[in-house]
């Protein structure tokens, strides 16, 4: 075993086979500088796939969406019923698999440590017991601290004679795991409140990736790094990834994790649902109508003709659907009807949802609940589109 020095990143070489290239993984780790007050009270594993496998994680499998029925309007007073059928689904279609990645807080590590070391003992004699005093002699206090475990041979076992691309989906592997560490509110008040299970997760490793992307954002490796953060096929938990990054143009990456990490729930809520494909200003949430007429300007301020008739009707309805989800939800929180955890479902099943969406070729196949919205806004656009379109005022 051995132990590099990289940036003030400390990253014990536990048992791994292979390892990425040191030089080039100090050279990329400046490129994470928002989580430079980690760096001292976290240490870096990178393990074998023996030892990853011990850990599996419960995640979703992709095919799963499309097994989600999402017949019903964003209504706060039925999250939790639309909640339990959706788990109820999960449920039924659930799998375990080896992560690349895992950030585990203070008081969960002499758990895994310690399962660890009982299972290098059984395989070998005493082989655990050197680990641990390894581990002593270098860091006294290691069983105190936060760790991430990494495993590089999963990261390169699809192409493991390509180093250069191995070795930044190492490092950014390792950004995704920093961006958990700087969203554990374990660390601001003692409280430990991953318990959302799946709405928790589509937000928390949704918001890592970004964050995560956020860090190559410009840099000369910023192609490599988002074909390994936004690759196809990940768990449903990572879908609402590239959402998140486009919506972090306009509000930095760093901010929206802020806002997750301190609950500021109403906060982010609206950042997610004012970006895409138009800004809402918070006195658009008061009187629709002023949205209507600076919004229903600039979609015909270069004219409308018959190729942009379509576009322009299906944006008026996103753009009322929008105003009338966003009203409907500070409504309830204003009156104490929505609680944390609904606030969590809510925003895990939008981006569920603009996944759904983002992933769908025109509207004749759009899901029910598409379909629902559409009708039920029709006639007003319908209204505004005519007006709009015979230059009424």
């Amino acid at each position: 075993m051995e132990i590099r020095d990289l940036n003030e990143i400390r990253i014990f070489h536990m048992d791994s086979h292979i390892w990425p290239s040191w030089k080039d993984v100090k050279k990329f780790l400046p490129l994470a500088h928002i989580f430079k007050e980690l760096y001292q009270r976290i240490n870096v594993y990178l393990v074998s796939t023996s030892v990853m496998e011990q850990f599996p994680q419960d995640v979703i499998p992709q095919n799963t969406i499309w097994e989600l029925r999402m017949d019903e309007d964003f209504d706060p007073d039925k999250v939790l019923d639309k909640l339990e059928k959706i788990e109820g689904i999960i449920e039924r279609g659930h799998y375990k698999e080896v992560p690349m990645g895992l950030y585990i807080s203070a008081s969960q590590f002499p758990n895994y440590i310690k399962k660890i070391i009982d299972m290098k003992n059984a395989l070998f004699p005493n082989e655990g017991t050197h680990l641990e005093e390894a581990l002593s002699r270098w860091d006294q206090d290691y069983l105190e601290k936060d760790s991430i475990f990494i495993c590089y041979e999963k990261i390169a076992e699809n192409d493991i004679n390509d180093e250069k691309n191995n070795t930044i989906h190492f490092v950014a592997t390792l950004f995704h795991e920093f961006s958990h560490a700087f969203m554990d509110r374990v660390h601001m008040d003692g409280e430990d409140d991953r318990k959302y299970s799946f709405y928790f997760k589509i937000i928390e490793e949704s918001m890592a990736d970004c964050l995560a992307a956020s860090c190559f954002k410009d840099s000369p490796v910023q192609g490599e790094a988002f074909r390994h953060i936004f690759i196809k096929g990940k768990p449903l938990e990572y879908c609402g990834s590239y959402y998140l990054y486009e919506i972090s143009k306009y509000c930095p990456a760093i901010n929206l994790a802020m806002l997750w990490r301190d609950r500021n729930l109403k906060a982010l809520y609206l950042n997610i649902m004012d970006r895409e494909p138009y800004k809402l200003k918070p006195e658009d949430l008061i009187n629709p109508f002023l949205v209507g007429q600076r919004i229903f300007g600039n979609l015909t301020g270069g004219g409308i003709g018959d190729e942009k008739d379509g576009v322009v009707k299906d944006d008026i309805i996103s753009i009322l659907a929008r105003i009338v989800t966003v009203k409907s939800y500070f409504s309830h929180a204003v009156k104490g009807k929505v609680t944390e955890k609904e606030s969590v479902a809510i925003i895990g099943f939008y981006l569920l949802w603009k996944y759904r969406m983002m992933n769908l070729n025109g509207w004749g196949k759009v899901n029910r609940s598409a379909k629902k919205i559409n009708n039920l806004f029709e006639e007003a656009a319908k209204m505004i589109y005519d007006n709009i379109k015979d230059g009424k005022d």
